[in-house]
């Protein structure tokens, strides 16, 4: 019985020339099947077309190793913002429901982000204090338009909470925003690659 339950089981499964691509012979939909720190993990890719295959398999790989990078690291005691801020943008980029121009406007703030606080990417991100964000956003607010600074604020949150999440910190930095100067922009403006230079 063991042997013909084995037999159905792998019956249901035909290989691809693809690595770590399976096709399920019922629904004919496409499988990953990939092994990321000993464990066996197993996720429909959702298509029977295997060329959309291989390009969710690609983004699904390259979304495991960074988590399993966030994990070694968080295990070594330490988890750097950058850690964390590299599994933020590969959710971001690996969201369908973010429009493209969002994400570009997204990949501009974050690089806003880096270059107004430069030693941010190294720090331990579990020490980085709600004094030093609070110093960062008074700076930040004072030199940039309220929408353009209260973005990059909210991406700082963010990925204060995929650390939570890893564990490397508790709590996410509470500080009160002042100064942020009083412009009005709207969001399809924010959008529009032109006017970021001035944000």
């Amino acid at each position: 019985m063991k042997t013909n339950s084995s037999e159905n089981t792998e019956s249901r499964w035909q290989k691809t020339p693809v690595a770590n691509l399976v096709r399920n012979v019922q629904s004919g939909n496409y499988y990953a099947r990939i092994r990321v720190r000993g464990k066996l993990i197993w996720k429909s890719l959702k298509t029977d077309r295997i060329s959309v295959a291989k390009l969710r398999l690609s983004d699904f790989h390259k979304e495991e190793r960074q988590r399993a990078a966030v994990h070694t690291a968080v295990a070594r005691g330490k988890m750097t913002f950058g850690d964390a801020l590299a599994n933020y943008k590969q959710q971001r980029e690996n969201d369908p429901n973010i429009k493209p121009g969002t994400k570009e406007y997204d990949a501009f703030r974050i690089k806003a982000l880096l270059k107004s606080w430069p030693d941010l990417e190294k720090k331990d991100v579990g020490k980085i204090s709600a004094s030093e964000c609070r110093s960062w956003s008074e700076k930040n607010a004072k030199k940039s338009s309220s929408s353009s600074h209260n973005h990059t604020v909210s991406i700082l949150r963010r990925v204060f909470k995929i650390a939570i999440e890893a564990g490397a910190r508790m709590t996410t930095p509470r500080w009160r925003q002042n100064g942020s100067r009083n412009i009005q922009k709207n969001k399809s403006s924010c959008l529009n690659p032109a006017s970021w230079k001035c944000l």
